[in-house]
């Protein structure tokens, strides 16, 4: 018996060592990978540390307990990868809806801008053949031009929805007249003030008129908004002032009402988007987004809102704008080359050129005719069509850029399309500005003028 005991002891002492031998050899690789893991991914290091715990010597509870939590922890890590990947193709998909938006929205502007620029162009040229005292024809006349910008803008408040979303609102920045702004906005918006029976004052009329740097489309949708929400909130029998001076060297704008005024609660969350301050269970209609884009287009033209308002008693909203520089203008002269392959758009560039003798037009309608007389004549500006039959204006861009002898012309682009990524596109192509149709014959000479007049041609 104490041989046979002691066989049995001597047998246990010697398969403890060799276990414990077996079980740190099988734990020196996982040793391993946690020291290479401490180097390259620290966080991940405890796992292969726990898993490699036996050949320690740890006691065995202890190590499954590692072992467990080092699991969860692993499966855990497993679903946050899982729910990062899909977070990752949820937004691939919403990139890829959202590009498809933009370009159906740029499609669908093309096509309903092109109809609109003939209309719009020709009823305005017609106002200009009539003589003024045909008070009838030039009254239909406005119908047509007012249905026709109309339409226009709504176009562009739809495309201004991918812009807002995608945090884009283009400016084109020129020097406007406060006086003519305020005047077509208040005009605009008097119907509907008189139809609520309100004492409508245009007050900026007896003032002097001033200009400032600005996009006039955007700040007549600025005023346009005031006007409409002194008009909305106003009382029955109510008040509406439109006013405009220029304290301490800014011009100012003051819409102001005796409506439902606002609560100092209310004026901290004025700006915020879609917080209709509580009235959004009103019969009064809104979207609540207005008065903050209102303040965005501002600050991108160096303006600001400010408001005063009691409750009860009403509001004067108030915008201040930088004045513009004085400077004189310069009578318009040179060679314009219009490559568009339109009959229509070209007889209405022609049109608008033909009060300016000392202007003269080069017609073409192809990229291959456009290119040879842009080398052969190096006109003054080019204004091109970036839709034509036999190539793109992004090609004649291109090809004008490429040869030394027409790199240094000045091209401005013209697109029916009012897409930001077309308009950023020909502006990297070499596009000096990007105008859109319809055409703002008001606008269109300015521009015109300004480029021409500020390198006055040699002829």
């Amino acid at each position: 018996m104490p041989l046979f005991r002691g066989r049995r002891l001597r047998v246990r002492r010697a398969a403890v060592p060799t276990a414990r031998l077996s079980l740190l050899l099988t734990s020196l690789p996982l040793l391993a990978m946690a020291a290479l893991a401490m180097l390259q991914m620290p966080e991940q290091a405890w796992v292969w540390a726990a898993l490699a715990l036996p050949g320690l010597g740890l006691n065995v509870r202890v190590h499954q307990h590692w072992q467990r939590h080092a699991v969860r922890r692993v499966m855990r890590e497993l679903n946050q990868a899982q729910l990062a990947e899909q977070a990752r193709q949820a937004q691939a998909v919403a990139e890829a809806a959202n590009r498809a938006k933009t370009d159906f929205l740029s499609r669908m502007s093309h096509e309903l801008r092109t109809p609109l620029n003939a209309v719009l162009g020709f009823a305005q040229l017609l106002r200009a053949e009539l003589p003024q005292q045909q008070g009838t024809p030039h009254r239909h006349l406005d119908h047509i031009e007012r249905a026709g910008w109309h339409l226009t803008e709504l176009i562009d408040d739809v495309l201004d929805v991918s812009r807002i979303e995608a945090g884009r609102v283009a400016l084109r920045v020129s020097e406007v007249s406060l006086r003519a702004v305020l005047d077509e906005a208040w005009e605009m918006s008097l119907p509907l003030a008189l139809a609520r029976g309100l004492r409508a004052e245009p007050r900026f009329r007896s003032s002097a008129d001033l200009r400032v740097q600005g996009d006039p489309v955007r700040l007549r949708q600025v005023v346009l908004n005031l006007l409409s929400n002194a008009i909305k909130y106003n009382r029955e029998q109510g008040e509406l002032r439109l006013e405009l001076d220029a304290p301490d060297g800014r011009a100012r704008i003051t819409v102001s009402d005796t409506g439902l005024g606002l609560s100092a609660e209310q004026q901290t969350h004025l700006f915020e988007p879609f917080n209709r301050l509580g009235r959004e269970h009103s019969a009064i209609q809104g979207t609540g987004i207005g008065l903050a884009l209102t303040r965005q287009l501002l600050q991108m033209m160096g303006g600001e809102i400010g408001v005063q308002s009691r409750l009860g008693e009403g509001s004067a909203f108030s915008v201040s704008l930088p004045l513009a520089e004085p400077g004189a203008a310069a009578l318009p002269r040179g060679r314009v080359l219009c490559i568009e392959d339109n009959e229509v758009n070209m007889l209405l560039v022609e049109q608008l050129l033909l009060a300016w003798p000392d202007v003269e037009l080069l017609k073409a309608e192809s990229v291959a005719e456009g290119l040879r007389l842009a080398r052969s004549c190096a006109p003054d500006l080019i204004l091109l069509d970036m839709r034509l039959p036999d190539g793109s204006g992004e090609q004649v861009l291109q090809a004008l850029r490429a040869d030394p002898g027409s790199a240094g012309l000045r091209v401005v682009a013209l697109s029916a399309s009012a897409a930001a990524e077309d308009a950023q596109a020909a502006r990297a192509a070499g596009a000096l500005d990007y105008w859109t149709k319809p055409l703002d014959f008001e606008r269109f000479r300015q521009d015109v003028s300004r480029l021409l007049s500020s390198t006055p041609a040699a002829r």
